[in-house]
């Protein structure tokens, strides 16, 4: 398989070796057939299939989890940027406490919350949907929709 890092995803073809690979090449996702060791320098034959746009590409049917894998991949790659006040009136102290030097730019909001209790708190709902049966999903769902929406 491919250890190309532009590629996002591969898939095997056939017990040959050969694979199907989707990699990002600028604002461009290529589908390319690769036959490794086929020449008998041992290079590998590489055809191109099919060229997308990023938005095409997100928006092609049949191709589910090669765009998980291009949306975990782009995401993988964003720069971390700091995280700043929701509200218009936060944000403005915030800026006034950065113009003033009393804050940095980059540090980053607090919430009050207690960041461990934040991390289990998002491990526990998935624990929780994943113990549970898709039947009582769908009850707790059913009684929430109910609740929400008759009035």
């Amino acid at each position: 398989m491919p250890n190309d890092p532009d590629v996002f995803f591969a898939t095997p073809f056939d017990g040959e070796g050969e694979y199907d690979q989707y990699r990002l090449a600028g604002d461009t996702v290529v589908w390319e057939h690769v036959c490794p060791r086929t020449f008998a320098s041992g290079a590998a034959l590489v055809q191109q299939r099919q060229l997308w746009s990023l938005t095409d590409f997100s928006a092609a049917n049949g191709l589910a989890t090669a765009q998980s894998k291009l949306r975990e991949f782009l995401e993988a790659r964003a720069p971390e940027r700091p995280k700043r006040p929701a509200d218009v009136i936060g944000n403005a102290v915030h800026v006034m406490k950065v113009l003033t030097g009393e804050a940095d730019d980059d540090a980053t909001v607090d919430d009050g919350k207690d960041p461990a209790a934040k991390a289990l708190g998002a491990k526990g709902g998935a624990a929780r949907a994943k113990a549970m049966s898709p039947e009582r999903r769908s009850e707790i769902a059913k009684a929430a929709a109910a609740k929400r929406w008759g009035r």
